[in-house]
């Protein structure tokens, strides 16, 4: 092998970088189970608040030191493999911002418009069943109603002539105009939610914007709470302007809290009963506070001869001053001490010293202030007794202009006839004096996002803030500003909540799975080939390693479908082993001397290998752009365990045979009992195929007939609707617990069980289109009535899901054209790879038998089995992997027909040819059907409840397609051909992999 060294250096370093990023995950455990140690009592109850404040104490702490690189608890915490929801519990959202309040804010007087209001209907009604957004479906019906080159009749305005709208615009403007206005308000919303959950403390939050869908995805793990969070974030932005104390005028009240802290602290040291912990108070008291923070100039231009510097400079200093990162004019903080100086303003008697008109609010950071580490300013806000202050509902409009100087951006800012009045009185009394200009804070939800200085009375209401803002800075604090002044209320499409429970059980069961997959192949290769399997298995625990290692580097999560994902992986990571040495077994029957065997063996499994790993991969990719949620995490690691298997079949086992060669070692691919394993078969597939076509018609058109009298069972992201997994403490029947709560929901819902006797799955459309926190409360509230009828037996709610109308049909829609682009694609690989349309016709009719057959299957099978066979985004998932699956069979089969056809000296006829080609290719086929099947199943054994459809669908698809690939596939291609594969079959068309001694 020519890079053997290559290979080895390459391989070396990526697995000791990927046992590297893994190791964090490992110090992020061991530090989390020492605070929760920490916070047991001797009941072995555990504090929450408590643990939170060991983490808290040690989160800039060095914790990790690995040959003298150090990092902190942070760094460690941003690099761990963490776990997704469905493992470790916590709540997923989908949030839509209202596009018709948007619609409705800027149409402004305008929008009682007959023909306005008849457009937004059309485009409520529209968007159910349409993949366009709700503005294109909304311009495009007032269009067909009023015609073209009318939109100015709506929203020609006075607050939007500031925005470039008038009598004069044309459509294409206004549109222009519109879109970004609804983009932008998305963007907005994203901001506000951001920082609430900032606020709201969740660890390790995942928030980001759906593209093209006017959606926000929030992700937290570990919340207990699920009802404040819904409040937080479907409650309406706050923005406020105020003013802000300067130091000066606080000083007593800050040197009365220096003294009382000291007497708290000293008391500390000797007694432990203050309200700071012991430790946490003797870390602050060492505190340096001779850094001085580089801060936003905008923030910071209070004059120096107006203000005195606060009293930081006396012999002692208490906590709250002893942690100052401050030049004297301001208090700034870093952010792992903002936990602590909160506790401090929480205390009553520190209130009690404050001026009852004081509030202190953190200044919001910016994404560069994050990643310097720079510290927070803490804010004294003076709350109005004048009735001065003003919400954000006066700003008219807010951008980011370029500075009259021409060097720097600057934020110019519109207000209301109403809020120009209140504006002009605060800058007037806040520039009264020149020697002491007063700032003027901006406070989002509760966050400073700017305290600018005022430089004089604004009297009309249009001001500019001004600083040392780069252009996206600037943008950003426009898009603040504007959040209170525009409607856009967000409602809960989709949301779904796992108790910590469910999820421990879930990574048990997942883990469990993880080991007996990994054991079987283990054992199942070395019993099939000997010394040659325990290489192939090297190369899946390789890959192993390099799968997690990647997973860890790209800051993943690890969800219960991303621990099928590794399972399916690690069934099918020995494919490209099998079809190797199988390969190499030909070469040697063939009279090959070992190390020609296993040069030959490569270089003609190459082509297969691409093959089956590109379509499956494009498999994979289809899932990553139409799957969301769970399903993405299942797309990212089939994808990755594609390609590290790929690069370990052909590359680190090369390396291992040619190393034990290079040493004359003794390399064996089978044993006695499977040297010829499978090798004289002889089986007229060709001749049975109208059999085998009779049987597969014959369950798919049962499975059609059941379809049409009773149709799917769709799951609640399909057909919308409320799902509640209880369990009992004691074991109930199904139909009891329909009984009681059809009372309550006014029909019956859904109620199967769920893993074992004792654990249900309540499915209900009450309420279902109903997305206000009201309805929540009531289904809630419903439930817990009817579940309470149960004398003497505990309930408990594992977990909840809720799926609106319109998602449901968004996750439908992308889910039929997931299949269709997939099939599509698989198409167009095969006829481009095999230059024959019969090829590509024969794989996807292939397909299309898989995809019907398990449908089938499902609908012919939902009374039948223990368990519940839905349709949902799970399934898809299984019938898209299904997919690749069952192409990469066919890719194998077809490829060795190729070769035959190709090399057709003694003038065989296509049916004998394509006969040969099947028995020749069914060891392989049936090893490495038996190693993915075995590990699906082990999945469907101990995955647990959550993966049951999943997995059967994977099961039931695997054997299907195995069986299509023989049976179906292969026969297709021969009766859409006949002579003409022999005529026109070329005779080089494969990339070969050549090995060099």
């Amino acid at each position: 092998m020519q890079n053997r060294t290559g290979v080895i250096v390459l391989t070396s370093i990526f697995v000791v970088l990927c046992l590297f990023k893994l190791s964090f995950t490992f110090v992020a455990r061991q530090e989390a189970n020492k605070a929760t140690e920490y916070a047991k009592d001797a009941n072995g109850q555990i504090n929450l608040g408590k643990k939170q404040q060991y983490l808290d104490q040690i989160y800039d702490s060095v914790v990790y030191d690995y040959l003298g690189l150090k990092y902190t608890y942070k760094e460690v915490k941003e690099t761990e493999l963490s776990l997704g929801l469905d493992l470790q519990g916590g709540m997923h959202v989908t949030l839509e911002v209202s596009p018709v309040e948007i619609l409705n804010s800027l149409a402004g007087t305008n929008k009682n418009n007959k023909s306005f209001q008849q457009a937004l209907s059309e485009a409520s009604t529209k968007i159910k069943s349409s993949r366009k957004s709700f503005t294109a479906l909304f311009l495009s019906s007032y269009k067909d109603i009023e015609g073209s080159e009318k939109l100015n009749l709506v929203f020609s305005n006075a607050q939007n002539r500031s925005r470039g709208i008038d009598s004069r615009s044309s459509d294409s403007d206004i549109e222009k105009i519109i879109t970004a206005e609804v983009d932008e308000a998305v963007t907005r919303a994203e901001q506000i939610i951001r920082n609430r959950i900032d606020k709201f403390g969740a660890i390790q939050p995942n928030i980001q914007i759906l593209k093209n869908s006017g959606r926000i995805q929030v992700e937290l793990p570990g919340v207990e709470n699920p009802q404040r969070v819904r409040n937080l974030l479907q409650g309406a932005a706050k923005l406020e302007f105020v003013e802000v104390y300067s130091l000066y005028e606080i000083g007593n009240s800050l040197t009365a809290i220096n003294n009382y802290l000291l007497t708290v602290e000293k008391t500390t040291k000797a007694s432990d009963k203050s309200p700071l912990d012991a430790s946490a108070a003797a870390k602050l008291l060492s505190g340096d506070s001779s850094e001085v923070a580089k801060t936003d100039t905008v923030s910071t231009q209070t004059d120096s001869t107006a203000v005195a510097k606060a009293d930081t400079t006396a012999p002692k200093s208490s906590s709250f001053f002893s942690l100052l990162k401050s030049n004297g004019y301001s208090l700034n903080y870093l952010e792992k001490d903002t936990a602590k100086i909160n506790r401090i303003l929480n205390m009553e008697k520190v209130k009690s010293l404050l001026p009852s008109n004081l509030k202190f609010i953190w200044a919001q950071r910016s994404d560069q202030e994050k990643l310097d580490k720079a510290a927070i300013e803490l804010l004294p806000l003076k709350k109005s007794r004048t009735g001065l202050s003003l919400g954000g509902e006066v700003i008219t409009n807010a951008r980011a202009d370029v500075s009259q100087d021409g060097k720097n951006f600057e934020i110019s800012m519109q207000m209301n006839a109403e809020g120009a009045k209140k504006w002009k009185k605060m800058t007037a009394a806040a520039s009264a004096d020149p020697k002491d200009k007063k700032r003027i804070a901006i406070v989002l939800d509760d966050y400073a996002v700017s305290a600018p200085t005022v430089q004089n009375e604004i009297p009309n209401g249009s001001s500019s803030i001004t600083g040392n803002f780069t252009y996206e800075e600037a943008k950003d604090l426009a898009s603040k500003l504007k959040a209170g002044k525009m409607p856009a209320p967000v409602r809960i499409v989709e949301e779904a909540v796992v108790g910590p429970s469910l999820g421990k059980e879930s990574i048990n069961k997942g883990l469990l799975s993880i080991l007996a997959s990994f054991i079987f192949v283990v054992i199942f290769m070395i019993a099939i080939y000997n010394r040659a399997g325990w290489v192939a298995d090297l190369a899946v625990i390789v890959n192993f390693i390099l799968l997690l290692g990647i997973l860890a580097s790209l800051n993943a999560a690890l969800t219960l479908p991303g621990i099928a994902g590794i399972v399916l992986t690690l069934g099918m990571a020995v494919d490209a082993n099998v079809l190797i040495n199988e390969r190499v077994k030909e070469e040697l029957a063939m009279g090959r001397t070992i190390r020609e065997a296993i040069t030959n063996g490569y270089k003609n499994a190459f082509s297969a290998i691409f093959d089956s790993n590109l379509t499956t991969m494009i498999a994979g990719i289809v899932l990553l752009i139409f799957g969301s949620g769970l399903i993405y995490g299942f797309a990212v690691t089939l994808i990755i365990g594609i390609v590290s298997s790929f690069y370990t079949a052909l590359a680190v086992t090369r390396v291992v045979f040619e190393t034990s060669l290079n040493k004359n070692k003794n390399i064996s691919f089978s044993n006695a009992t499977t040297k010829n394993l499978l090798r004289s078969t002889n089986i007229d597939f060709i001749g049975k195929r109208k059999l085998y076509y009779a049987f597969s018609g014959i369950v798919i058109i049962a499975g059609i007939i059941s379809i049409s009298i009773k149709g799917f069972n769709y799951g609640v992201d399909f057909k919308g609707g409320r799902s509640f997994v209880v369990q009992f403490e004691n074991t109930v029947s199904a139909d009891e617990i329909r009984t009681n709560l059809a009372g309550q929901f006014g029909v019956a819902p859904e109620v199967k069980t769920y893993g074992s006797d004792d654990k249900f799955k309540i499915t209900t459309a009450f309420l279902v289109e109903d997305d206000s926190e009201e309805a929540a409360l009531k289904v809630e509230s419903k439930l817990n009535e009817g579940l309470s009828k149960f004398a003497n037996n505990k309930t408990e709610v594992l977990s909840t899901a809720k799926v609106g109308p319109t998602i449901a049909n968004d996750i439908k829609t992308s889910a039929i054209w997931g299949i269709i682009v997939a099939v599509i694609c698989m198409f167009i690989y095969i006829l481009i790879r095999f230059k024959k349309i019969e090829f590509a016709l024969g794989a996807v009719i292939s397909l299309a038998h898989d995809v019907l057959f398990v449908l089938a299957l499902f609908t012919l099978l939902q009374d039948i089995v223990p368990f519940t066979l839905e349709i949902d985004q799970a399934f898809i998932a299984a019938i898209l992997t299904v997919i690749g699956y069952s192409i990469n069979d066919s890719v194998v089969v077809f490829d060795r027909v190729r070769e035959f056809l190709a090399d057709n000296k003694s003038g065989k006829d296509a049916g004998s040819i394509i006969n040969h080609a099947l028995n020749d290719t069914l060891s392989r086929t049936l090893i490495t059907g038996m190693t993915t099947i075995f590990g699906i199943f082990i999945l469907f054994l101990f995955g647990g409840e959550a993966l049951k459809t999943f997995s059967f669908a994977m099961l039931t698809g695997v054997i299907v397609g195995t069986y299509s690939s023989i049976c179906i596939g292969a026969p297709i291609v021969l009766d859409l051909g006949g002579k003409r594969l022999i005529e026109q079959t070329p005779t080089n068309v494969e990339p070969v992999l050549v090995s060099k001694k």
